[in-house]
């Protein structure tokens, strides 16, 4: 069974120029263990990229792509419950940094716990970071019936409006229960919160998805969540910096292009990222922000160098969003 670009996600975490520095320092604090980080250099040359299917090998078995010890970094996601010998042969070669589960890779705890050992036998490593979404709400790649369905982002930002202490206190139990869920089937990180802002008339993207339409709530509960999930074993990842709350197209589907000014930015939706700036890993917006840079913030110099990595002198991973 050939793998095809709708089966087989990778997420680069090094979009950039510039940005491997701070890539290999937070990532060696946070897994000690692993190897190397290789970075090629960007090739001139435009190919038609490589096939996946049965017939890859011409009579020689394929030379590694990296040398033994050192770590590609890359996200990768793939097809199913378990690895096909396609799969497994492709991380066997290229020794992923990580890998990232969605719903089509769960279903019921005993597979994914077995799916988790699987992944990490491939790579022989036994800290590999291993991604999910799991914000609640919409956005869940672990449900019933074998995993419970916790409330939107969105809730604990209306209940902070009516009791903050009673929001903050919802909250830590809320990342409580899906750290534990999380940490007793392997899975290390959670991409999530989401820092975006509430935006009446932008896209459902987002929607319930964000706490608050106040820059100030959604640092404080999602430092809340955040810290949590910290204080039980996962790395959270915060997104979608720096804030594509205003996106009115849905970032999976189209280009979005956010036409606010940079003073609204700056007063707004950059507000809670800057103020979480010390949490370990972020997850970076597609859009383009037409104040900043012409170029989508994923691939963009002056957002990560000047803005993230400058002015708001944030130091942790860096993932672009798939």
């Amino acid at each position: 069974m050939p793998l095809s670009s709708a089966v087989l996600s990778c997420v680069w975490f090094v979009p950039i120029s510039g940005i491997k520095e701070f890539i290999i320092e937070s990532k060696v604090k946070a897994f000690p263990n692993s190897g190397r980080i290789v970075y090629a250099p960007r090739s001139k040359v435009r190919t038609r990229g490589v096939s996946l299917s049965d017939s890859e090998s011409e009579n020689a078995e394929p030379k590694p792509r990296i040398q033994r010890g050192e770590i590609l970094p890359v996200i990768f996601g793939f097809g199913g419950t378990a690895l096909n010998p396609l799969e497994r042969s492709l991380f066997e070669r290229f020794n992923p940094f990580g890998f990232i589960l969605f719903k089509r890779n769960c279903k019921d705890p005993d597979q994914v716990r077995w799916l988790i050992k699987e992944l990490k036998y491939t790579v022989a490593r036994d800290d590999i970071p291993i991604l999910i979404d799991q914000e609640g709400g919409r956005v869940a790649r672990l449900g019933p019936p074998h995993w419970p369905k916790h409330p939107p982002a969105r809730f604990f930002g209306r209940m902070f409006e009516e009791d903050p202490a009673m929001s903050h206190e919802a909250m830590q139990i809320y990342a409580r229960l899906v750290a534990r869920e999380l940490h007793s089937l392997g899975i290390n990180v959670n991409c999530a919160p989401v820092v975006d802002l509430f935006m009446e008339g932008a896209s459902q993207a987002i929607g319930d998805r964000a706490l608050s339409r106040k820059p100030a709530i959604v640092a404080e509960l999602a430092r809340t969540c955040a810290e949590t999930f910290l204080s039980n074993g996962i790395i959270p990842v915060i997104k979608h910096l720096p804030g594509h709350g205003r996106v009115r197209t849905d970032p999976h589907d189209m280009l979005p292009v956010i036409e606010a000014s940079r003073a609204e930015l700056e007063t707004e939706d950059f507000v809670p990222f800057e103020l979480l700036k010390d949490i370990p890993a972020g997850m970076n917006s597609h859009a383009v922000f037409m104040a900043i840079d012409s170029q989508p913030a994923s691939m963009s110099a002056v957002m990560h160098q000047d803005i993230i990595r400058g002015h708001w002198d944030s130091t942790g991973f860096c993932f672009p969003t798939t």
